[in-house]
């Protein structure tokens, strides 16, 4: 067997890597904003945000950013200081993010779904004072108003119809208090910067300065908050164009439906595209699958980075139909697993493959990606190491071995895109551990260099001795027609150390027992690997990309 040493993966890659992409390039020490200027030079009168019945090209973009850094720095906001950013996607977030990225105003992400209780948890770790918040979550927020958050600027946007900020009772309540300074420490965001004269970019180290923050559980099992700098987006950006550049580049049209509070929606749906000079659609419902295909109808090169649960969706809306692309179209799949299923059910609507990927947040978020061909991709795999990334299968005890080709083991990444550390918590070790960050991800390689993610460490269930990987045992479940989700978990058991125990979504008009499952499981599966108790439930928790909770799922179990 080939031992899976970082030299010898090379040599593997070496051989087999895609014609057109360079395994190294040079990336530059640049500022996010000193990009998005040079896209503004570049890309002037080209659209490069839809949003609705709205148009903004390149240089309004520009002008939006910077009358919005002049307000900014109106406020007092200076470099190093942490805003948060509770928006859904809309325009407003990508002027707000690119603005934040001259003057090297921090924005901690957010999700606009959050609780009050998590939304404090955020504001208190990170000390935020400032927030910028759409009209409808600023509920959420007003019981941290003005005591744990000093000011509120909040976004009123000709989407809906404009809502008078004193017809909303809290804010009422608030400014009409005697002598209240209240009223001026809650913003109308779109009266940022008016009248203001321009300001200078700040300077940056690009590998020290952070860009954003992001909030994280995957690696650590609490969450986190991953300083992201500079250089880690504009390696990612480097990295992905490098990796497409056999890919058509004129009328590109993103389709920015992920979430832009994760990095996933952030890199690949906001900062990508305005450095190919793409359009961004931005969609601020992630359940409008209409509008969704009619982009993908009516614009001749399409770029689609989306996860599960969206492809899904979109798959249920269109079932039945034939949908024809009004020219190239690609697919990425990332955040969650990709069910085969799902693969041979867009195919089968849309023509086309979809490529799968593997980040985490740590990662700002990229680390492997199916080679843009059909003929290289292969299924089951997330593709091979990106440009400049290099990934070891170690072992799952001591992290210290590397593990043969093939082998299942922890996955281990290195490269530029890898944050340093963590806000309040440094470097954590072992999660990350000189250049290398351990991801907490099961996996294995083949003698071709593709990538395979077989289970999360924590989810992996050991049984009487062996190990069960949950996401085999999912495989299995999904290939009865009767199921449309399920997720697999251990848990104690005294006689065999933990028992599998499986939680399944049946179709609709279908009938399924834990009988006929686990008879339809041994067919397949080892029998110590299939569930000793299924429970069928209407929905499964998931988080707001879709990837399921399977803590949630123990809890209930307890």
């Amino acid at each position: 067997m080939i031992q899976n040493s970082v030299e010898q993966i090379e040599v593997i890659l070496e051989k087999n890597y895609p014609g057109h992409a360079r395994r190294k390039i040079d990336i530059p020490d640049i500022s996010v904003y000193s990009m998005f200027k040079e896209s503004v030079k570049k890309y002037g009168d080209r659209d490069a945000i839809h949003f609705q019945n709205n148009k903004i090209t390149f240089s309004e973009l520009n002008e939006k950013v910077e009358t919005l850094s002049s307000g900014l720095h109106g406020m007092g906001l200076k470099k190093g200081d942490m805003i948060g950013v509770i928006i859904p996607n809309m325009p407003e977030y990508v002027y707000l993010l690119i603005a934040c990225t001259k003057l090297g105003i921090v924005p901690v992400n957010i999700n606009p779904l959050y609780t009050f209780n998590e939304i404090q948890s955020v504001v208190q770790a990170t000390k935020l004072r400032t927030v910028f918040t759409h009209i409808y979550f600023f509920p959420k927020i007003a019981n941290l108003f003005p005591v744990a958050i000093d000011r509120v600027v909040i976004i009123n946007d000709s989407s809906v119809s404009k809502i008078p900020l004193s017809s909303i009772p809290i804010i009422r309540n608030l400014v009409e208090k005697e002598h209240s300074p209240v009223d001026r420490n809650i913003i109308p965001f779109e009266k940022l910067g008016e009248g203001m004269p321009p300001v200078p970019e700040e300077k940056f180290d690009s590998r020290k300065d952070r860009a954003f923050i992001q909030y994280t559980g995957g690696t650590t099992g609490r969450p986190r908050a991953a300083l992201i700098s500079h250089y880690n987006i504009i390696s990612n950006v480097y990295i992905l164009d490098e990796w497409s550049s056999n890919l058509a580049r004129t009328d590109l049209t993103f389709i920015s439906v992920v979430p832009f509070f994760h990095v996933y929606g952030l890199t690949t749906s906001i900062i990508l595209p305005i450095f190919l000079g793409a359009k961004v659609n931005i969609i601020m419902d992630p359940m409008d699958n209409e509008g969704v295909m009619r982009i993908i109808e009516k614009n001749d090169n399409v770029v689609y980075p989306a996860i599960p649960a969206l492809l899904n969706s979109l798959i249920s809306v269109a079932s039945g139909r034939k949908v024809t692309p009004g020219g190239t179209f690609i697919v990425m799949s990332g955040a969650s697993g990709l069910q085969d299923n799902t693969r041979e059910a867009f195919r089968a609507i849309f023509g086309v493959e979809i490529y799968e990927a593997y980040g985490l947040t740590e990662a700002s978020p990229s680390v492997s990606l199916s080679p843009m061909d059909e003929t290289m991709n292969r299924h089951g795999s997330v593709g091979m190491p990106l440009p400049n990334t290099k990934i070891r299968i170690v072992d799952l005890k001591t992290r210290k071995t590397d593990l043969p080709i093939g082998e299942k083991g922890e996955i281990a990444v290195n490269g530029p895109q890898i944050i340093r550390e963590y806000l309040n918590d440094g470097i954590v070790e072992p999660v990350l551990k000189g250049d290398w960050l351990y991801t907490g991800d099961i996996g294995k390689m083949d003698n071709e260099g593709y990538l395979y993610i077989v289970d999360r460490k924590k989810d992996m269930i050991l049984v009487s001795g062996y190990n069960v990987y949950s996401t085999e045992v999912e495989k299995v479940i999904m290939m009865n027609t009767k199921v449309s989700e399920c997720a697999v978990v251990g848990v104690q058991d005294e006689n065999a150390g933990e028992k599998v125990i499986a939680f399944v979504v049946v179709k609709n008009d279908k009938v399924l027992t834990q009988e006929e499952l686990t008879e339809f499981c041994h067919k397949y599966l080892a029998d110590y690997k299939v569930p000793t108790t299924v429970y069928f439930v209407k929905y499964l928790p998931k988080n707001p990309l879709g990837k399921i909770l399977k803590k949630d799922l123990k809890l209930l179990l307890k």
